[in-house]
């Protein structure tokens, strides 16, 4: 995350993972980052006040030439949200799991952590978030709704249609209707 960028965040918990190889030489691992961001353990230790994170975990993955990531998992007695931080010993900038066999996948993790969340989790208890026609239910109705925003391109911002909350009603938000009815 660069500069101030984590400021802007809602006040809802947010889950976090974050991969990242002691030897990356693009965005530092370790104290000084080049640009502003958090390095691994500002980021920790930001997450883990903003989320009310208290239980700490670590586990070791040993890829078979050798290498070692140590799993630092943050969680609260609270929520479900956790922080979960690879640290990849000796692993530069990459996605961890192609060539040098690392004894994980970063997509498979990424997929791992995310299935246990969704976005409905994260909205706050009088959001209806996707619910375009206040119906109460999501569903395709909701879709082509979005879809008409789209297309007629209106100056009326929806803050029920902007799923993501990135400030646009757009593909993105349609997207994000479209999974919530199918999970």
């Amino acid at each position: 995350m660069f500069g101030e960028s984590w400021t802007d965040c809602s006040a809802e918990p947010i889950p976090v993972l974050e991969i990242h190889g002691t030897n990356d030489n693009v965005v530092n691992y370790y104290p000084p980052s080049f640009d502003g961001s958090l390095t691994a353990e500002q980021s920790i230790e930001y997450w883990s006040e903003y989320n009310n994170l208290t239980v700490e975990a670590t586990e070791f993955i040993q890829g078979p030439l050798g290498s070692t990531t140590e799993v630092q998992i943050y969680s609260s007695e609270l929520s479900d949200v956790q922080f979960v931080h690879y640290k990849v010993y000796g692993g530069g900038h990459e996605w961890f799991g192609t060539g040098f066999d690392w004894g994980f996948h970063s997509s498979e993790k990424i997929v791992e952590f995310f299935l246990q969340y969704q976005l409905s989790d994260f909205m706050g208890e009088n959001q209806q978030s996707g619910d375009l026609n206040n119906d109460g239910i999501i569903n395709i109705q909701d879709i082509i709704l979005i879809i008409e925003l789209i297309l007629i391109g209106s100056n009326e911002y929806i803050e029920s249609a902007d799923l993501n909350d990135d400030g646009n009603i757009d593909v993105l938000d349609a997207i994000e209707i479209i999974n919530i009815i199918l999970n």
